[in-house]
C-alpha cells in the first residue's frame, strides 16, 4: 500500500503539514550515516526524509499494522529501511542499538511516559541522540495542569516547558530545548484574556489564528529555534543525550 507525499499533504490543512515537515527536517539534521529508530513512524513520510538525508539504516515502528503497510509502500524506493508493528515501551531491539532515536508527537499519547524514556535509553548507544517533540500545554491548554485531560482527546496529557524538560532529565543528562511557533509572553497573556472573554479553548484559539493559511502557507514560516526566556512555543522539541 502506498499513499504518496502529495496526497498526504492535501489531506491535511496546509499549516499542519508544514509543521510536521519542519519537525522532520529538523530531526533530519542528525541522521547522516547513523542507525536511526523512528518511533511511531505513521505513514513513513518522516522516515523517507531521514533515509534520503543519509541515514545508514532506519527501523520504523508503529502500533498500527495499517500505518506500517503504508510506511513500507511509501519507502519502496529505499533499501535501507525496515518497518514493524511494535509497542513503543517494548521495542524488539537489542540494547545500545540506535545512534539516533526520533519520536515526534508521540509521548503525549503514551500512558507510561517514564517507562517509554527508559526504553529509549535502553535502545540508544551511550553517545546517541534522542529527538522528542510534543505540544506545549501553556499554549494549547493554558490554565490547566499536568493532571487535566487535554482538549485533544487523543492525548493522555500535555506538558509545560518546565515539565517536559524535567521529564527528559529523568533519563538524559544533557537536554537542549527548541521550539516551533513561538509567541511572546506579553502577546500570549493578551490572547488568553481575549480567549476567556469569548470562552474559546486554547487549542481551538491557536488553530483559529491559522485560518488564512488554508489558502497560502510556506515551510519557511516554520523555524525551529532554541527556546528564549520571554517566549512560549506551540511545540517543544528536546534534543537529548547521555554524558
Amino acid at each position: 500500500m502506498r499513499i504518496g507525499t502529495e496526497r498526504m499533504r492535501r489531506s491535511f490543512p496546509l499549516w499542519l503539514w508544514n509543521e510536521h515537515l519542519a519537525r522532520y527536517l529538523f530531526a533530519a539534521n542528525f541522521v547522516a550515516n547513523k542507525i536511526v529508530v523512528d518511533c511511531a513512524c505513521g505513514a513513513g513520510i518522516g522516515s523517507n526524509i531521514f533515509l534520503k538525508k543519509g541515514a545508514a539504516h532506519l527501523i520504523g515502528f508503529d502500533l498500527s499494522q495499517e500505518a506500517i503497510d503504508i510506511a513500507m509502500g511509501n519507502n519502496k524506493d529505499v533499501s535501507n529501511g525496515d518497518f514493524y508493528v511494535a509497542n513503543s515501551n517494548s521495542l524488539p531491539l537489542e540494547k545500545d542499538y540506535a545512534e539516533v532515536f526520533i519520536s515526534l508527537e508521540t509521548i503525549e499519547h503514551i500512558q507510561e511516559d517514564s517507562l517509554f524514556l527508559k526504553e529509549v535509553s535502553r535502545v540508544m548507544k551511550s553517545k546517541g541522540v534522542f529527538i522528542c517533540s510534543t505540544p506545549n500545554r501553556t499554549v494549547t491548554n493554558p490554565g490547566t495542569n499536568l493532571g487535566h485531560k487535554p482538549w485533544n482527546s487523543f492525548h493522555v496529557r500535555e506538558y509545560s516547558q518546565a515539565e517536559f524538560l524535567s521529564l527528559m532529565h529523568e533519563e538524559f543528562e544533557e537536554v537542549e530545548m527548541y521550539g516551533l511557533n513561538g509567541i511572546s509572553l506579553s502577546v500570549l497573556t493578551f490572547e488568553n484574556k481575549l480567549r476567556k472573554i469569548f470562552f474559546i479553548n486554547g487549542y481551538v484559539w491557536t488553530n483559529m489564528k491559522k485560518f488564512l493559511k488554508i489558502f497560502w502557507d510556506d515551510i519557511d514560516n516554520y523555524k525551529i529555534e532554541k527556546v528564549a526566556a520571554d517566549y512560549e512555543y506551540e511545540y517543544l522539541i528536546a534534543v537529548c543525550s547521555k554524558k
